[in-house]
């Protein structure tokens, strides 16, 4: 199916995009903050990473490319995990706050980074958007 393979390729940017925000940061910050908040940074641009990968999969089975009542499950968790796994990071004082929630930008920075180098798609005849 085209729409599939669409969305792969999309989200692939996505995750490529929220991937390289979150890398290109923590390198940034380095200096500023040292390895411990270029740390922080990386692994909040983890949580981003992965939490953007199950919701675009959940999304895609709700649209019908896939298993939606697992994917559904799979959503559930995820925000239970998503909130578990800072709720660790940050009460085991395994990255700092300010750090974690720089990386966890890194999603909506990739994601409109994705948005605005993405090349335009031509319309079909007789389709309008």
């Amino acid at each position: 199916m085209r729409t599939e393979i669409e969305n792969s390729d999309s989200t692939r940017r996505a995750l490529i995009a929220v991937g390289a925000s979150g890398l290109v940061m923590a390198l940034l910050l380095l200096p500023v903050l040292g390895i411990a908040g270029a740390l922080g940074i990386a692994a909040g641009a983890l949580v981003a990473l992965v939490n953007l990968y199950v919701l675009a999969r959940a999304v895609q089975a709700f649209l019908g490319a896939g298993e939606p009542g697992a994917w559904a499950v799979a959503a559930v968790v995820k925000l239970a995990a998503l909130l578990g796994i800072l709720y660790f990071l940050l009460s085991s004082r395994l990255v700092e706050g300010l750090p974690l929630l720089i990386g966890l930008g890194a999603l909506p920075i990739g994601v409109v980074v994705c948005q605005l180098t993405a090349t335009r798609q031509t319309v079909p005849p007789g389709r309008r958007l």
